[in-house]
């Protein structure tokens, strides 16, 4: 489980926040706050694997603080969620750390996909095992990795590639479970119909098998199963 500190001062914003970070799988938000001084407070009750937060407070600016909390040797990463689209702003999130960049305003496909990929990196790294260059390689480029060898064909040109790629994953950490589009769409923060075509044309690729399953009342649901052989 990834622990998540959002630090926000606009209620509406840190609502959104908190609501989209409720709708995914493997996060757990540890506290909320609208300063930089109430975050100060927060982390000395637990230091979060993350903050998601905005970069500019009344108390003060959070790059300030995020490069104290480097030379003191925290372990935190953080994601700014800003309206800041100052070149220099960026370069310093980056030479801070920052493990994204998402502006406002933004979508939950765009939130979660950076949550999403940040998960994928941080599980290839782990202090119980030594370091090897192929794990390195996964982590840098997790970008293939998110691919998860998902074959490319012509038939995805009327795809998007961003959401191909993510609920290929998704089906893929799935293997063991049988699936439908709705629970596709409501984990992913996509539309029903679009989850049903994204697993029909994995379903055409041979990367999932499929079954109608029927209930009581009501037209029978398609079950989905992830069946790739990797």
């Amino acid at each position: 489980m990834i622990t998540v500190l959002i630090l926000e001062a606009d209620p509406m914003v840190r609502s959104i926040l908190e609501d989209f970070l409720s709708k995914m799988e493997g996060f757990d938000l540890t506290d909320s706050v609208a300063s930089i001084s109430e975050a100060k407070d927060s982390l000395e009750e637990e230091i979060p694997d993350i903050i998601i937060s905005d970069l500019h407070f009344q108390d003060g600016d959070v790059l300030d603080w995020i490069a104290q909390l480097r030379g003191e040797n925290v372990p935190l990463d953080f994601i700014p969620v800003t309206a800041d689209k100052n070149y220099a702003t960026f370069m310093k999130s980056m030479y801070l750390g920052a493990v994204d960049y998402i502006l406002k305003p933004f979508t939950f496909l765009r939130f979660k996909e950076g949550l999403f990929r940040y998960r994928v990196r941080k599980d290839f790294i782990s202090p119980d095992h030594p370091l090897e260059q192929r794990v390195l390689d996964e982590f840098f480029f997790a970008e293939n990795v998110l691919k998860g060898g998902a074959p490319v064909t012509d038939e995805t040109k009327n795809f998007s590639k961003h959401t191909y790629d993510m609920i290929y994953q998704y089906v893929k950490e799935r293997s063991d479970k049988n699936f439908t589009a709705q629970e596709v769409a409501d984990a992913l923060g996509v539309s029903r119909i679009t989850a049903r075509r994204y697993l029909e044309l994995l379903e055409k690729e041979k990367v999932l098998e499929v079954e109608l399953q029927y209930g009581k009342v009501g037209r029978p649901k398609n079950k989905y199963r992830f069946r790739r052989a990797e």
